[in-house]
């Protein structure tokens, strides 16, 4: 199943319309999050429609559905795939009957493993090296009778099954592991980066806490060659970080509102990021500039980049809001996962206008 593509608005009068969006086709309410497989040539996406899909999508972005995992009995808030295993999916559901981290093994369409969680949990991230996978629980720790604890993350050993359970005293909002698996970086209420030292068997040990933004970081990535990292933020800005020495180097897009979530492409050249201000951005890491924006008419919860290199077409998976959206109300017809469809070669042709 999937919809047709229609061009969209760029940047400015100067720069050509570029873009074409693709409708995917399979949800019946808001996607709160897509992801795409190692290998990219599956795209993954969980819904307020209790369901958690799969597709197969070719070079050009056109998606086919595999597969519909079910039955969660709540809102899917989160997918994540096995960095390692291509064929693993995590999903994270949320509700009052159902706080269950699900694994998927997408060959036979079946959940392998089930995780019974005592709290709502509403991030995930998953170690490089495929051994880990972090929960992040949603706004106050609910359910918990220690006042001094705000957030949790649950740290889940996949291959012994063993969770390992940490409290903040601050909201976390998302995380991420090192491209080494040795730290762990979260985002937080107060502007801050907290940086954790991963340790064999899931503890936590802090090791460094960086004002990144004068108010609410929401969302960072880490680029693929580990290089760079970006973090969003309430404030509206986007700022990218040299992941070594922790350097902020500069900022990055050109937003209005919040930034709701950010993915680098498979190069590192570029990042993707999106607010409240019904576009996606690509920026150029090299410069900080906008190249492009692709106008959505809508919210996005969250994007992703897919993780290909050296095709005609660079693929951005997005997740719409359809409660934030310039119609005045949602239909069964909405197409409520789409894909933004760029060509490589007009990326780097932008990219080298803004450099010189």
């Amino acid at each position: 199943p999937m919809g047709g593509g229609s061009m969209v608005a760029s940047s400015g009068p100067s720069t050509p319309s570029i873009s074409s969006l693709i409708g995917v086709a399979g949800h019946s309410k808001d996607v709160n999050s897509v992801a795409w497989n190692a290998s990219g040539d599956k795209l993954a996406s969980g819904s307020d429609d209790r369901t958690a899909q799969v597709y197969d999508v070719d070079n050009t972005g056109r998606a086919k559905q595999l597969l519909r995992l079910e039955p969660h009995q709540g809102s899917v808030v989160q997918v994540c795939w096995d960095p390692v295993n291509p064929n693993r999916l995590a999903t994270v559901a949320s509700g009052e009957k159902d706080k269950t981290v699900r694994l998927w093994d997408t060959r036979t369409h079946k959940s392998v493993k089930e995780y019974k969680m005592t709290a709502e949990y509403i991030n995930v991230a998953w170690s490089p090296e495929g051994g880990s996978l972090a929960v992040g629980s949603s706004i106050g720790g609910a359910s918990s009778k220690d006042d001094t604890a705000k957030d949790y993350i649950s740290i889940i050993d996949v291959r012994e099954h063993k969770i390992k359970k940490h409290k903040f005293p601050f909201e976390v909002n998302e995380f991420s592991f090192s491209p080494n698996s040795r730290h762990m970086i979260l985002t937080t209420e107060l502007g801050t980066v907290e940086v954790y030292k991963f340790i064999v068997g899931g503890n936590l040990k802090h090791v460094r806490s960086i004002q990144a933004h004068t108010d609410n970081c929401y969302t960072l990535d880490i680029d693929p060659t580990g290089q760079f990292m970006a973090v969003g933020s309430k404030d509206s800005l986007v700022s990218l970080w040299e992941t070594d020495d922790l350097i902020c180097l500069r900022s990055v897009g050109d937003h209005s509102t919040p930034v709701r979530t950010v993915s680098f492409s498979p190069c590192g050249a570029y990042l993707a990021s999106a607010s409240y201000d019904h576009g996606v951005d690509i920026a150029s890491v090299a410069t900080g500039e906008r190249l492009h924006k692709a106008e959505t008419n809508c919210g996005i919860n969250q994007i992703a980049w897919q993780p290909k290199l050296g095709g005609t077409k660079s693929l951005v998976a997005f997740a719409k809001d359809a409660k934030n959206s310039d119609s005045r109300r949602a239909t069964e017809t909405d197409q409520y996962l789409q894909i933004l469809s760029v060509p490589t070669a007009s990326l780097a042709s932008l990219a080298e206008e803004s450099s010189s």
